[in-house]
């Protein structure tokens, strides 16, 4: 049986909400100027979107791409089915769990359903068919839930800007850290460096709608905060000054003085997103512990009191720099400056008249 109406932005919930009431099996192709759109549904849920000209394997294997857990060299065939992506990657990277597969595809059909909320008027045709599916991997997503979703979206759309504003960077903030779940744990740990919200959903290959909730809720507990720009030295110590301490203490402590060269980052999955592992505490300067009073076999107590006398050399010039600034700045100068000059022309003549008196009295 075939339906054809239109459909618009109003009408769309409720022609999702008459198909899953119905428990009814098919496809709905939803046609705009600009696209056509399969959404296909078995027993009145949501299990696969498909936009004509686009393979979702494809699709979905970009997702994995972008997230870097596998290269584009997957080999041959992988792109016919989603069980032949998923041997291909796990092939490639063991640690693409189904779990972690089916997770990801659920999230890249969310991802076309949030997109479609909004289209312009369109034709909707509905078609009741039997739908062969690889049921192992493809989600079934309840109309009710994407209808709240897409109302939260909505209604949440202005706290997030307010939020997180676009273009900002958001970082990792000592706030509640015991009552994360799992999502919540996996987003914090990526955001050990700062990312934008594009590059959050790049990387942990969530949908819209849960990472907004997932990111408003550490807000709310103080997790994650705004990255707040780097200040650089140079506009305290100077670049010449900066450029000899970096020297000194590099010389010091043996260390590279690129700081890649320094760090690692483990990669591993969690359960619904990717995680990363904390970085190794020994990689970390802890509150207690001064940058030069690292742990380091190689560091002797003469190396830190050089350290110590760098550290205090530079201060010094520091305030020495500061303290005649100051004075040069001081706003009596310019009147103390006027009146010495302004005293000597009085006082000039007065001394020559002297001199003249005293060789006419000789």
């Amino acid at each position: 049986m075939t339906q054809v109406g239109i459909v618009n932005n109003e009408s769309f919930s409720q022609q999702l909400r008459g198909i899953s009431q119905r428990r009814r099996q098919g496809s709905l192709e939803i046609s705009s100027a600009t696209s056509k759109v399969q959404i296909y549904f078995v027993l009145g849920r949501i299990i696969e979107v498909m936009k004509e000209g686009v393979n979702p394997v494809e699709e979905l294997a970009q997702i994995f791409q972008n997230a870097g857990l596998v290269s584009q060299d997957l080999g041959f065939g992988w792109n016919r089915s989603y069980r032949a992506l998923l041997d291909a990657m796990q092939a490639q990277n063991d640690s693409v769990s189904e779990e972690l597969f089916r997770e990801a595809l659920k999230h890249r059909v969310l991802s076309k359903l949030y997109a479609m909320n909004g289209e312009q008027i369109a034709t909707y045709n509905f078609s009741s068919q039997m739908i062969e599916s690889e049921k192992d991997l493809l989600p079934s997503i309840s109309v009710g839930q994407l209808l709240l979703d897409l109302v939260a979206l909505d209604s949440d759309r202005e706290k997030f800007a307010a939020t997180f504003p676009e273009g900002k960077l958001i970082a990792q903030a000592t706030g509640q850290l015991e009552s994360m779940n799992n999502e919540e744990r996996a987003i914090y740990d990526l955001l050990n460096t700062p990312r934008s919200v594009d590059d959050l959903a790049r990387v942990s290959m969530l949908s819209a709608y849960p990472l907004r909730e997932i990111l408003l809720r550490l807000a709310e507990r103080k997790s994650v905060q705004l990255a707040e720009p780097e200040q650089k030295a140079e506009a305290i110590f100077g670049a010449d000054i900066l450029s000899q301490f970096d020297t000194s203490i590099d010389a010091v402590f043996r260390t590279p003085s690129n700081a890649s060269e320094s760090r690692t980052v483990a990669e591993g999955d969690d359960d619904l997103s990717i995680s990363y592992e904390p970085m190794p505490q020994s990689a970390l300067f802890t509150k207690s512990e001064p940058a030069h009073r690292v742990e380091n076999s190689e560091v002797t107590e003469e190396q830190n009191n050089n350290a110590d006398e760098l550290l205090d050399s530079v201060t010094n010039q520091h305030r020495l720099s500061m303290l005649s600034a100051q004075l040069l700045n001081h706003p009596l100068l310019p009147k103390a400056l006027s009146l010495l000059i302004f005293g000597t022309l009085l006082m000039l003549p007065l001394l020559l008249w002297g001199i003249s008196f005293e060789e006419f009295a000789h």
